[in-house]
């Protein structure tokens, strides 16, 4: 299982680390470069949700489940920015705007390209024929394979408002100057 996880910081494009998960019967190894802070979040629901006793499935789904919720925070912010923008968007001709408004695209163009393979990993282990995957297990992967769908479609939304703002601010722009 290689799964993608995000890292966000406010102005820095989104850094992306791969996590490779290896899971057996009682036997869970994942590996990745740097911080991911989706993980570090799981190192402290383990210690204070008591997630130590859970089967090797359910922590994989509980480390899915986590890297997932980790992106909608992220969603939520730029929604809130995008409603700022697009009320700005007809009056702001500054660099500083226009910048901000590319990074938001750039970023959520970015979550799109990701979103698909792990919408597919998700998939696979949620339809798994394969007996390391428990079958109330299979559930709880069905229900993050919901969360990437509701989270692919909350992207392109914003980006179909980010395109919006775009239209808008070009014409403003041209109206500005051909006065």
């Amino acid at each position: 299982l290689v799964l993608l996880a995000l890292n966000q910081d406010t102005q820095a494009p989104l850094d992306t680390h791969s996590v490779c998960v290896f899971l057996r019967d009682h036997l869970i190894v994942s590996c990745h470069h740097g911080n991911v802070r989706g993980l570090e979040t799981m190192k402290r629901r383990m210690t204070s949700e008591r997630l130590l006793g859970l089967s090797s499935d359910r922590l994989v789904h509980a480390m899915v489940d986590t890297l997932v919720d980790e992106v909608m925070p992220l969603l939520d912010r730029y929604e809130l920015e995008l409603d700022d923008l697009e009320n700005r968007a007809s009056r702001d001709d500054s660099q500083d705007f226009v910048d901000r408004l590319f990074h938001i695209r750039r970023d959520l163009l970015h979550i799109r390209r990701i979103s698909g393979p792990v919408q597919e990993v998700i998939r696979r282990f949620a339809d798994s024929e394969r007996g390391d995957v428990s079958a109330d297990c299979k559930l709880l992967f069905r229900d993050v394979l919901d969360h990437v769908l509701v989270l692919q479609d909350l992207v392109n939304v914003r980006l179909e408002i980010c395109n919006g703002i775009i239209q808008t601010h070009t014409h403003a722009s041209n109206e500005r100057l051909n006065k």
